[in-house]
């Protein structure tokens, strides 16, 4: 009986784990298309406990690409919490950049 709880157990688990995998390359597959706003859903699909900083990474550009600069800057302060990267710290740059020249004409 331990056994086939232990075998249930890993098997969802696992799909949890597949799931969020796929959801992750379905996303990156609508970003590569440039429907960024697929690739969001797919990206906010997957399991909160999921932290990656690739899944935040990838969240701020979509947010940037779509002009959502205050969430795209939330997402790579973010990735930046998880792992510190020079791609994801010039990201943040160009979307902070961005906010000062919307500052700057109002």
């Amino acid at each position: 009986m331990r056994l086939i709880t232990c075998i249930l157990l890993f098997t969802t688990l696992n799909t949890f784990s597949n799931n969020a995998d796929s959801l992750f390359i379905i996303g990156n597959n609508h970003y590569d298309y440039e429907s960024y706003e697929k690739a969001i859903e797919s990206y906010l699909a997957i399991d909160s406990t999921e932290h990656s900083q690739a899944l935040y990474h990838n969240l701020g550009n979509c947010y940037y690409l779509t002009g959502d600069i205050p969430k795209s800057i939330l997402f790579y302060e973010r990735a930046l919490l998880l792992k510190n990267d020079s791609k994801t710290q010039e990201n943040l740059k160009l979307a902070k950049k961005r906010i000062q020249k919307i500052e700057s004409i109002h």
